[in-house]
């Protein structure tokens, strides 16, 4: 008797370590599921970009080729076991990122998310998280309106607007002149550049000292934090940044 009580112990053991396995083998097949894709238009020079309704992470590169690169990368934020993927992939499917080249000097990139209604205000967009990689010719200007996450720009010699409602924008310019005016109404203002800095409360504020002849740089976020770097570290002539 003995050893038969000994023996179902041993099964019961055995069961249980072979369903912690298949718990822990199927955890190991859940994934986050992943569309990318890339596209290449002719743009030259000189001209504007505008980028509405982003979500995520938007990076925009300045280069000397005529041409601007998009790519667009769409992911969920949660894990999927194998059979529910494809439903998944659907729903990533139904996010689209529209690259309109309006004329010669105006493209525009959009972001389209599932029609709303009044019991999911939200639909579409807690589940899923995009990347946008853009590289433009360096002196395009550039506006950009983005909803949630970080905006990263390097390498543009233009003017540049970007709001950004929660998150972080940073910026790095080349050298030159520049009529900057940053702002955050919850969080914190950093720049290389040459300035007066302004704190309210909660909110902060920067501007550049006065140049008629920069490129003017235009920066907002509701709550997060703007970082402006310039090539070369902080600009080093003239009074230091005072604070008020």
């Amino acid at each position: 008797m003995r050893g038969d009580a000994i023996g179902r112990r041993i099964s019961v053991l055995a069961i249980g370590l072979g369903a912690l396995a298949l718990a822990a083998q199927a955890r190991d097949d859940k994934h986050k599921v992943e569309i990318a894709s890339t596209e290449t238009i002719s743009f030259e020079s000189g001209g504007r970009i505008r980028i509405s309704n982003s979500i995520g992470e938007v990076k925009v590169e300045g280069w000397d080729r005529p041409e601007v690169e998009v790519t667009v990368i769409r992911a969920t934020n949660r894990d999927y076991a194998p059979q529910n993927q494809a439903a998944a992939r659907r729903d990533l499917e139904d996010v689209t990122v529209r690259v309109v080249k309006e004329s010669r000097e105006k493209l525009r990139i959009e972001t389209v998310f599932p029609k709303r209604d009044l019991f999911s205000p939200f639909r579409g967009k807690t589940n899923v998280h995009v990347r946008y990689r853009i590289k433009a010719p360096a002196n395009t200007s550039l506006w950009i309106d983005h909803e949630v996450g970080e905006v990263d720009v390097s390498g543009v010699k233009a003017d540049i607007e970007i709001r950004n409602r929660i998150g972080e924008v940073n910026v790095k310019l080349p050298r030159g002149a520049y009529r900057a005016n940053a702002k955050v109404r919850l969080g914190e203002v950093n720049s290389d550049l040459l300035g007066t800095s302004r704190r309210r409360f909660l909110s902060h504020e920067f501007v550049s000292d006065e140049r008629q002849d920069g490129r003017r740089l235009l920066l907002r976020v509701g709550i997060g934090e703007i970082n402006v770097r310039c090539e070369g570290g902080r600009e080093e002539k003239g009074s230091p940044e005072r604070i008020i």
